[in-house]
């Protein structure tokens, strides 16, 4: 009885944490974007150094994106180019996050040219990496459509599956 209990617990919560994944995915995808749009405040309008600007966008962004940003302007901070900042943040937080490798793209793209672009060309990039999260969001948001409770739904019923075969 209580091998059955723990085994429907756990195939559940397998269940329930890649449903999760696919839940959180759009949500921090839309926080990439706005963390992008308010960093294209701070460069463009505010005209802030780029890890200083980095450093606001992170403290008015939520968990866990905004430690993203503040990885990026930490690593920024020691003199790293912004490639390299942004590429080793990603990799730091790849694991943390519900994000795919393809949602990354669009900021991995925007740091090879942040560090040779001028502020109105900056813009323009920031813009186009926008553009490319927006629709990931909505890929996103029809997986998480199709995917979410299915995967609910399959770890109750493999671990019900289970528990029938063991008994």
């Amino acid at each position: 009885m209580i091998g059955s209990i723990l085994t429907l617990t756990a195939t559940s919560g397998i269940g329930f944490s890649v449903a999760r994944s696919y839940r959180d995915r759009p949500k921090q995808i839309a926080l990439l974007a706005q963390g992008l749009r308010l960093l294209r405040q701070e460069v463009e309008f505010a005209q802030v150094p780029l890890p200083l600007a980095l450093s606001h966008v992170a403290d008015l962004l939520p968990k866990p994106v905004n430690l993203l940003f503040r990885q990026m302007a930490t690593n920024l901070e020691e003199q790293k180019n912004a490639g390299e900042a942004i590429d080793e943040a990603i990799v730091s937080f790849e694991k943390k996050l519900a994000m795919q490798k393809e949602d990354y793209e669009p900021l991995r793209t925007l740091g090879a040219v942040v560090a040779t672009a001028h502020r109105t060309h900056l813009a323009r990039e920031l813009d186009t990496a926008l553009i490319r999260l927006q629709s990931l969001e909505e890929i996103a948001e029809t997986d998480r459509r199709k995917n979410e409770k299915v995967w609910q739904y399959l770890g109750v019923l493999v671990g019900v599956m289970i528990v029938i075969m063991m008994s």
